[in-house]
């Protein structure tokens, strides 16, 4: 087929295989269906009204779908001696390749590439059909950022010696992510999936980027960006599996919020580590066996950060609870980073708990806090060699579980804490829910909650939510009066002056408690003249408490 235009901005197929004419309603193998399509039988043109959002991946009509189906089986059965895979894969390749895909082209070049000298010939020939004569370079170039022409012998035996130089300042580590996602090679894989799952992941940026670009290089995205080498001074420990755009908002937003500097020189092991495996620079086998991860995690001065997201469980990856074990067993700074999307459905896990009458720790238990490291999982040829790592540890998995669990016990806590101060400091939102959360966790011992509020106090903002009658105001006053908070008291009395009954009824609840700070000014109020105030220090009375009868 020519080529055609079809793809969007969006990475969306626009102009769709129109369905197959009853003349071609016989085809039943997926070879006839290529036939077809090579012919330009099925060439695509604009037609047919259809969902873009739900296509998959990209492409319209139920015969490109069987197209991207043998493509998906041909891909996965590649290293497999069976004649008919391949060649149906290189097929369906050219086809989508001969309207526009970006994915499809950067499939072919890498095939060319195959340790398989067949496949690799077969995909060279297909290649060439749809343009692509450049197998140095790939189809999607390049960014200018990576110089393989300014590497050296040295920067080829940093990458075979010393991993703790294989780092890349933090803006960089931005530039490169921003970078590939501007590009329609990662939107067409954007909008390839399935609407449920419909995000890039690191696997994809390491397939689609990282490997075609560094292709021959001998070095990783890190000493291709600075040849001499960068020591590093913070570890990124994240899963694979992640939301790359939720891993780069977690960065940013954690680095800006603990004010790292954008030269500060990160560890990222995607971007770190050759992954080609062509011979050119040394296999991921080799690569391991310096145990990179070790040696960073204790050499960078900035310690380590732990990536959340909410594509994926960090410690469901055995190599990612190997990395927080040894900072925490090393004593080595660790905090964590939490995207916004994983940080609001923790808050809605723990608030629809809470709502329901449940407790702070059952409510802590449905956000997520609790691990089971011995669950988790990794490529089967690391798998022993970590387990047995672990297991050697003092205390084993158990030690681990507990060790980690606190960790993600602070992590998540932040989390809820932070997301219920965006929800208070909104003035347009439900403030009542999560000013008790805070209460709770403040009463509880967090210092974090605690400060959120005092904030909120020193504002000026809690005295206004509950004028405007906000019942989660006046509880979280009266929790901080209860806990000795001065000016909580003077909000208090402020509110109660202008005639406030719910802020009387703070005061009285709070006196029949005994709360001497309450006393004084329901008896300060009373001696000005407020009839409210008289009338409860009279029914303290009644109710026989002496300190309000000495009030009186």
């Amino acid at each position: 087929a020519a080529p055609h235009p079809a793809w969007s901005e969006s990475g969306a197929l626009v102009a769709p295989l129109p369905e197959a004419s009853a003349t071609k309603a016989t085809a039943k193998s997926s070879a006839d269906i290529f036939q077809l399509c090579c012919e330009g039988e099925l060439q695509a043109s604009v037609a047919g009204d259809f969902d873009l959002v739900e296509q998959d991946p990209g492409f319209a009509s139920a015969w490109s779908r069987k197209i991207q189906g043998v493509f998906r089986r041909g891909c996965q059965a590649m290293a497999r001696t069976d004649a008919r895979e391949p060649i149906d894969t290189l097929t369906s390749l050219k086809v989508c390749a001969s309207i526009g895909s970006h994915k499809a082209k950067m499939e072919l070049w890498s095939l060319a590439w195959n340790p398989d000298k067949v496949i690799a010939d077969e995909a060279r020939k297909v290649a060439k059909k749809v343009g692509i004569n450049d197998f140095m370079n790939p189809p999607t170039p390049r960014p200018e950022c990576l110089k393989p022409h300014a590497l050296t012998h040295g920067s080829k035996r940093l990458q075979r010696t010393d991993p703790t130089k294989w780092a890349m300042r933090l803006r960089d580590f931005c530039d490169f992510i921003e970078g590939c996602m501007s590009t329609q090679l990662y939107k067409e894989i954007k909008n390839s999936k399935k609407p449920f799952e419909r995000h890039v992941t690191v696997y994809d940026i390491n397939e689609y980027f990282v490997i075609p670009w560094t292709r021959s290089s001998g070095c990783g995205i890190a000493l291709l960006m600075n040849p001499e080498g960068l020591s590093a001074a913070l570890m990124l420990s994240h899963a694979w599996g992640e939301d790359v755009e939720q891993l780069l908002a977690a960065v940013k937003g954690h680095c800006d919020n603990e004010s790292i500097q954008d030269d500060t020189a990160i560890w990222f092991c995607t971007f770190a580590q050759y992954q080609p495996e062509d011979g050119a620079g040394p296999s991921i086998a080799e690569q391991i066996q310096l145990d990179p991860f070790t040696r960073v995690i204790n050499a960078a001065k900035h310690g380590m950060v732990a990536i959340h997201t909410s594509t994926v469980d960090l410690y469901d990856r055995l190599w990612c609870v190997r990395e927080v074990d040894e900072a925490l067993s090393k004593k080595v700074p660790l905090k964590a980073a939490i995207s916004g999307k994983l940080e609001k459905e923790i808050e809605e896990r723990y608030m629809s708990v809470f709502k329901a009458g449940g407790s702070s720790v059952d409510a802590l238990e449905a956000a997520g806090i609790q691990v089971h490291t011995t669950r988790a999982q990794c490529h089967p040829k690391d798998k022993d060699m970590l387990l047995q790592q672990l297991f050697a540890r003092d205390g084993g998995f158990k030690r681990i579980d507990q060790d980690v669990t606190e960790f993600r016990r602070a992590a998540v806590i932040d989390a809820i804490v932070e997301a219920a101060r965006k929800t208070v400091a909104s003035p347009d939102t439900n403030h009542g829910q999560a000013l008790r959360a805070l209460s709770t966790l403040s009463v509880e011992g967090n210092a974090k909650a605690r400060d959120v509020l005092h904030g909120f106090l020193s504002q000026g903002w809690l005295e206004t939510l509950a004028g405007q009658g906000s019942d989660g105001a006046y509880e979280t006053l009266a929790t901080l009066i209860g806990q000795g908070d001065d000016k909580a008291l003077g909000a208090i009395r402020a509110l109660a002056g202008q005639g406030n009954k719910e802020a009387v009824g703070v005061l009285r609840a709070l006196a029949g408690r005994g709360n001497k700070g309450a006393v004084d000014v329901l008896r300060t109020l009373a001696g000005q003249g407020n009839k409210e105030a008289f009338g409860v220090l009279v029914d303290l009375v009644d109710e026989g408490t002496k300190e309000i009868a000495d009030a009186l």
